[in-house]
């Protein structure tokens, strides 16, 4: 992920009696000493319902976040598309470390209650076990 690019992911609700939940993560890059715990790259994450309606993954607003870890969870899903972003807010830093021509940042999605087919960038059906979780990174 670099800075302005987004990925969407749709997918549906398997049980709408269960909450659909899902969470974004990365390794941030190392930062100055200076930095405290100011993220070096900034991912978020956001979830868009059936009717428009859109959750935020990061309490903070999109150009104040603060966490790598991020979730959105939907305790009443509805019938429909849900439409899962991932927006690359500001990559400044490789993933490894140093600035690089054209910083990227790894992260990963995990989504539970919820599959679609076109869950992947290359358009492959993500992988669903028993608990009818799938995994996706980016």
């Amino acid at each position: 992920m670099s800075t302005g690019q987004l990925r969407s992911y749709p997918v549906q609700a398997v049980d709408l009696a269960r909450p659909i939940k899902v969470t974004l993560v990365w390794a941030d890059a190392p930062g100055p000493a200076t930095a405290g715990a100011a993220l070096q790259n900034q991912l978020y994450l956001q979830v868009q319902a059936p009717d428009g309606g859109v959750t935020n993954g990061d309490v903070h607003p999109i150009d104040q976040m603060k966490n790598n870890v991020q979730q959105v969870a939907i305790a009443a899903p509805v019938a429909g598309t849900y439409t899962i972003r991932v927006r690359g807010v500001s990559v400044t830093t490789g993933a490894r470390g140093g600035p690089g021509r054209h910083p990227r940042q790894d992260f990963a999605l995990a989504v539970s209650n919820a599959v679609g087919a076109s869950a992947q960038p290359d358009g492959a059906g993500p992988a669903v076990g028993e608990t009818r979780s799938a995994a996706l990174s980016g």
